[in-house]
């Protein structure tokens, strides 16, 4: 909390975001694609229709089908889409609407097989990035929670360690069940396009390589540069590989059914004989990560649909206010960006503490709150292991590693992603991860603690922030870090730091005792 804001009884959220919080930049306008686009788009919404109407048994939530909004360009600048009233922020759009210009997003909650290891038995999220070219062309595939796999590539330590890209290994499988590989950008090292080979940074042939990489367009899909294939150094860069082999492009068709019975038998085992004994040594590496996980559900978990997609009815945990003017405000009238800010700011309900950068609200029902204590109490009982969430905490618990990440997951996308879209267009157009912890604080003098139970406040991640001391009783914080997996690959994302020129103010003075 900061200095100037009420003090919290016992539990409230905070929305944050890894962001710049110094530097102002302009939305670039997101080009729109050329011509050819609608069919793909036709393709791909009556596919995601079909699903919903019969949902496989191993998809546990299915999100909106939605055009993207943002994307980076080859320089690893941000590029923003500004929607308007015919455009929608939040809504699927329905299949017979003109086309919109991709890449097209949508969200899904995979079971694991029955006969996966335990560490595997739980709701994974993936974020599905469709190109124009779909169904010849396969999606960006990002798993965004905890996951160590041969399928996945390994974490990237400077951006995230929650949100895993699909490895070489995943693409090379998911394209041979549609027939031989016949385009892709194959990765080398040393900014040199025939350099060491790096495989584990390979990309779909219609995804964007931003510069920075170095390699080639495989454009026969042998796995090697042949003299008519163009190289790039990381001065350079094709876009992808799919402009400049416009002829070579995967000529299978790819389904979505069929695509997400591959991502869902991969968590599981796999996907060919020759990946068993590789499969088998990552997945062990992950039980070892995830053994808190396991050993807390063989232990006796409280309340068992906190964690499972769609387990938490959204309507009892949200304070009612806040759920009727979310759902009035993103599920009604398509409102611009702008209008839906008014909206929110002239409910009442939504504080602007300071303009455009720290807002607050009340979000929790006090059922919610006990429910959710009476998890954590539960799991402090264990005595199992938990991980501090960083060097300032020594008492809170990262609820992603004792298995509550899939509820968190229902949480943002009901409530942290429609009012992050408005409040911090640039930061929170698309939220993918979180990183989602609590902070204990416990002084026995005066006896329980008040406070404004069930408040949250939203702000930026690099906006300056801390707790103010209690003086009795007990105060538990829920603190959700949410994360833009493109503003954090976009140039835009990098810190500026300035010398403070005067004492900061009151309200944005951290410290923690």
């Amino acid at each position: 909390m900061v200095g100037a804001f009420p003090r919290w009884k016992l539990l409230f959220l905070l929305f944050s975001f890894l962001v710049s919080g110094e530097k102002t930049i302009e939305p670039a306008v997101l080009v729109e694609q050329p011509d050819g686009t609608t069919k793909g788009w036709i393709q791909l919404c009556r596919e995601v229709n079909a699903l919903r109407s019969n949902l496989p048994s191993f998809v546990a939530k299915l999100g909106d089908l939605y055009e993207a909004r943002q994307t980076i360009s080859k320089k690893r600048r941000l590029l923003q889409r500004d929607h308007n009233h015919t455009s929608s922020l939040w809504q699927s759009l329905a299949c017979e609407v003109a086309s919109p210009g991709g890449p097209w997003r949508l969200k899904v909650d995979l079971e694991a097989p029955k006969e996966a290891p335990p560490a595997f038995r739980k709701h994974h999220r993936v974020v599905l990035v469709f190109p124009t070219s779909w169904p010849q062309s396969l999606p960006s595939i990002r798993f965004t929670g905890q996951l160590r796999s041969l399928y996945v590539k390994p974490p990237d330590e400077d951006k995230s360690d929650h949100v895993h890209e699909a490895s070489s290994k995943l693409l090379a499988r998911l394209q041979e069940a549609v027939g031989p590989i016949t385009c892709m950008w194959r990765q080398t090292g040393g900014c040199n396009a025939t350099g060491d080979r790096e495989p584990e940074k390979d990309r779909l042939c219609g995804e964007n390589v931003p510069l920075g990489n170095s390699g080639f367009c495989d454009c026969n899909g042998d796995g090697l540069m042949n003299g008519a294939e163009p190289g790039y150094s990381c001065e350079s860069s094709p876009g992808s590989c799919e402009t400049r082999c416009p002829q070579e492009v995967q000529k299978g068709r790819y389904d979505l059914h069929g695509l997400l019975s591959q991502l869902h038998r991969s968590l599981g085992g796999a996907l060919h004989p020759s990946d068993q004994t590789a499969w088998q040594r990552t997945a062990s590496t992950f039980e070892e990560d995830a053994s808190t996980v396991v050993k807390y559900a063989a232990y006796g978990r409280k309340h068992e649909e906190l964690f499972w997609a769609n387990g938490l009815k959204l309507e009892d945990a949200i304070d009612p206010r806040i759920f009727k003017l979310i759902f009035k405000v993103f599920n009604g009238t398509r409102y611009s960006r702008a209008e839906a800010k008014k909206q929110l700011l002239a409910s009442g309900l939504i504080k602007e503490i300071i303009p455009d950068l720290v807002f607050s609200f009340p979000v929790f029902t006090l059922e919610f709150c006990t429910l959710l204590m009476e998890e954590i109490r539960n799991f402090y009982g264990s005595k199992l292991p938990a991980r501090r969430p960083n060097s300032m905490n020594n008492y809170g618990i990262i609820l992603n590693e004792i298995g509550l990440e899939p509820m968190i997951f229902d949480l943002q996308d009901a409530l942290i992603q429609p009012l992050a879209s408005v409040l911090f267009p640039l930061e929170g157009s698309e939220l993918e991860s979180h990183h989602s912890f609590t902070i204990r604080f416990n002084v026995n003098i005066f006896g329980n603690y008040t406070g404004a139970l069930g408040y949250a406040i939203i702000h930026k991640g690099r906006h300056r922030h801390g707790a103010e001391d209690i003086t009795g009783g007990e105060r538990m914080n829920l603190v959700v870090w949410s994360y833009s997996y493109n503003y954090r690959h976009s140039k835009e994302s990098i810190k500026v730091h300035q010398r403070e020129a005067a004492k900061p103010d009151e309200r944005c003075d951290a410290w923690i005792d």
